[in-house]
């Protein structure tokens, strides 16, 4: 079957898309800059008629249309990354939030415990095969896809065509919802003298060959800013800004000496301006969305522990034995404090929460993940 016939197969209007939701049913939602807009809307219009669905997702950008006093018992918020959209609704009680590694995510969706009746994901038109792309998030998308009895498509022409594991057959789509918008944006954050004062010690810190994993906010947006005369960085991050791409078009950015995806950029989603989403996103630009398990769990358990942290046990239990073998591979440690949820090298505007350099395979590793909180 061609993919129009495919297409004509399960083509509908976001309205009729979500009547496949049923009471009690969980279901997924993409987040970041793939929030399915038309589809949350359509589902808080029918949510009189329903009771105790659960929506899940990682952070949702927008209004939360779900925040109506009408609506209480209809459904709740499980979210897996609180954001601004559903923060109200987990504080007031008619939300959830679920404290979890976001790399542990995609196997929670591989439980029975954790079942996923609907995933409801946006994405890039087909093509002549018939293969849709996630387009700038795949975080935990795909793996929702995979394991859901039912999967609604929200098929936009502007969402870009990414490369990497972000395709999806349209016959593994039952409802197909056709709708034109464009992607939310996330202008760069502006910095000040503090913030570049900072970003040049950070620099002077990162030898050529360092692979970096990247936040959001003035200091990341610094450090990018005085990476202008390095030579074959890498990127294994998880989120893609607007600040890379002209490093990438530069050449800063080559991944000579990763061993892990080398010469590859590799992230899991991508969130900034429309510059950002129009970027010719070709197979020789070497740009790979992944699945967040395949940003951090491409690390061994040990590096990754320290990356993201694991709470207590690795406060009062096995922190000592941990740095005694990182000792043992010549990385030198340098903390000033441990955080339960993440290690970063920036704690808001204080330098070096932590900072570490691994010298093996993948070259040094600088981490300039999310600030503690």
């Amino acid at each position: 079957m061609n993919t129009e016939s495919l297409l004509m197969e399960r083509r509908m209007t976001a309205p009729e898309a979500v009547k496949m939701v049923k009471s009690g049913q969980r279901v997924f939602v993409s987040g970041n800059a793939s929030t399915p807009f038309i589809l949350l809307d359509a589902l808080a219009e029918r949510a009189p008629e329903l009771t105790d669905v659960e929506v899940v997702h990682v952070l949702q950008l927008g209004e939360d249309p779900f925040l109506r006093d009408d609506l209480v018992g209809c459904i709740r918020h499980n979210s897996l990354f609180v954001g601004p959209a559903e923060r109200a609704a987990v504080n007031e009680g008619r939300g959830f939030y679920i404290p979890i590694h976001l790399h542990a995510i995609p196997y929670l969706f591989g439980r029975d415990r954790f079942h996923i009746d609907v995933a409801m994901v946006h994405t890039s038109p087909p093509d002549e095969h018939g293969y849709l792309s996630l387009g700038v998030e795949v975080v935990t998308s795909k793996r929702a896809v995979e394991v859901a009895d039912k999967v609604v498509a929200l098929v936009n022409p502007r969402m870009p065509r990414t490369l990497g594991d972000t395709f999806i057959h349209l016959s593994e789509v039952d409802m197909v919802v056709e709708h034109e918008a464009d992607l939310p944006t996330l202008e760069p954050v502006s910095f000040g003298d503090t913030e570049d004062r900072i970003a040049q010690i950070i620099a002077a810190m990162i030898p050529d060959g360092a692979t970096i994993q990247m936040g959001i906010g003035a200091i990341p947006n610094a450090v990018l800013n005085r990476l202008k005369t390095k030579q074959d960085l890498g990127i294994h991050t998880e989120m893609l800004t607007t600040g890379m791409i002209p490093l990438i078009e530069s050449g800063v950015f080559t991944g000579k000496h990763k061993t892990i995806n080398k010469g590859k950029v590799v992230c899991t989603f991508a969130m900034g301006t429309p510059e950002l989403y129009g970027y010719r996103w070709e197979p020789e630009r070497d740009i790979s969305l992944q699945e967040l398990q395949m940003i951090s769990a491409q690390l061994p358990e040990l590096e990754r522990a320290v990356l993201h942290g694991i709470g207590e046990p690795l406060l009062n239990r096995e922190l000592p034995a941990m740095i005694h073998h990182l000792k043992g591979r010549e990385m030198t440690v340098l903390f000033k404090e441990l955080r339960y949820r993440y290690l970063s090298i920036i704690s808001c505007h204080l330098l070096c929460s932590l900072c570490f350099f691994r010298h093996f395979n993948t070259g040094p590793l600088i981490d300039f993940w999310k600030p503690c909180p």
